[in-house]
């Protein structure tokens, strides 16, 4: 009896070793990458894990601050909605028509995407909220009677100097380039178009030539860039493109960072470590955020694009 036992002591013990070292193996393992070009439902999944861990990062104010490891760039026409994902390829795909309250109006103007990727966009008749898998778009706000026209839109941090990390809705004027938070649910356009100033205080020559996308680069730290114009309707060899600039969150003031070479871009969005255009001529353009200069990528002639924009916490190269 005695042989017996030990030599279950000495089996029990064996099976302990190779169970031990199987499951150190299962948890040194390095985890693989998924293969994000099996289908778009995966690459949008890990999209979406990772911009809400990006948000989450700020929340339990983590120093260690860190991107997402993808983000996309939603762009529409007056009646279709569609994305590039640059960690994947440089393609244009279309998401659908619009579909819903969106479509009984003026069409949407512009889109802006908050940290979460919560797709929301303006017409003349107010805000409303889009469903970024099927283009359906409902209602969120309706603006009062005799509210301004904006035709630029964005989430920006950085407005608000207590709470820099807040995503706050802004719009800037084509006609002088004033610099307007949109306070909704207000109930008078006195109240819910908030005055914070003007790309030029001084002298008014700046104003949108089209959108606003807005950056987190670190823990505390954001950057808003703006496509602007000079003169009347490119009159001048100075303004005779769309500019980039570096816009103030707190009250819109737009340092110049050179010319685009290209007019009515009036949809912008950043990825990795630069922007990303659609003009008014069908042109899906990238930015150099350092000179401003753009480089044609691909034409749509049949297409005039609207608006774009992605979440205030994009990928970005570090």
């Amino acid at each position: 009896m005695s042989i017996i036992k030990q030599n279950l002591r000495i089996l029990v013990c064996l099976f302990v070793v190779l169970i031990s070292g199987f499951a150190g193996c299962i948890a040194e393992a390095p985890m693989e990458p998924g293969n994000n070009n099996n289908n778009v439902i995966v690459a949008d999944a890990g999209y979406q894990d990772a911009a809400e861990d990006a948000g989450q990062n700020n929340q339990n104010n983590n120093n260690e601050w860190h991107p997402p490891l993808n983000s996309r760039i939603y762009v529409n026409t007056q009646d279709k909605l569609f994305y590039i994902d640059p960690g994947e390829s440089q393609d244009l795909i279309e998401v659908g028509d619009f579909s819903g309250e969106c479509t009984e109006g003026s069409g949407l103007y512009d889109i802006a995407l908050d940290e979460n990727a919560n797709i929301l966009g303006i017409a003349a008749e107010g805000l409303y909220e889009i469903n970024k898998d099927t283009a359906a778009c409902t209602l969120a706000f309706e603006f009062p009677e005799g509210s301004p026209h904006f035709f630029s839109l964005s989430y920006v941090k950085g407005v608000d100097p207590e709470n820099p990390d807040e995503d706050k809705l802004i719009a800037s004027s084509a006609s002088d380039g004033e610099w307007v938070l949109i306070d909704w649910p207000q109930e008078t356009p006195q109240n819910l178009f908030v005055h914070l100033g003007y790309y030029d205080p001084h002298f008014k020559e700046w104003k949108s030539s089209g959108d606003i996308v807005s950056v987190q680069t670190g823990y505390d730290e954001y950057v808003t860039f703006a496509t602007v114009e000079c003169g009347n309707n490119y009159d001048t060899p100075e303004c005779d493109s769309d500019w980039l600039a570096i816009v103030d969150p707190e009250d819109g003031y737009a340092q110049i960072v050179g010319k685009t070479g290209y007019r009515d871009i009036f949809a912008l969005g950043f990825w990795g470590d630069r922007l990303y255009g659609f003009t008014n001529d069908g042109e899906y353009i990238t930015i150099d955020i350092d000179t401003g200069e753009g480089t044609l990528e691909e034409e749509f002639p049949s297409m005039v694009f609207w608006g774009a924009g992605n979440t205030t916490i994009p990928y970005i190269v570090q």
